[in-house]
């Protein structure tokens, strides 16, 4: 997942349990600044009694 603005790619993760995978860039020397990029996301259930997991 790439966005110049992870507020919307991440915002339906805001007050849920979630894994991030994904590798911090810094890329201060190409002018920019430092960025995350997201390369999978995995909901936690809470209704789910065996705590499972959705990924995207």
């Amino acid at each position: 997942m790439y966005a110049p603005s992870a507020d919307d790619a991440l915002s339906p993760l805001v007050d849920r349990s979630a894994t991030l995978t994904g590798k911090r860039v810094d890329l201060r020397r190409e002018g920019f600044g430092v960025e995350l990029w997201v390369d999978a996301r995995h909901l936690y259930d809470p209704d789910d009694p065996e705590g499972g997991v959705s990924g995207s």
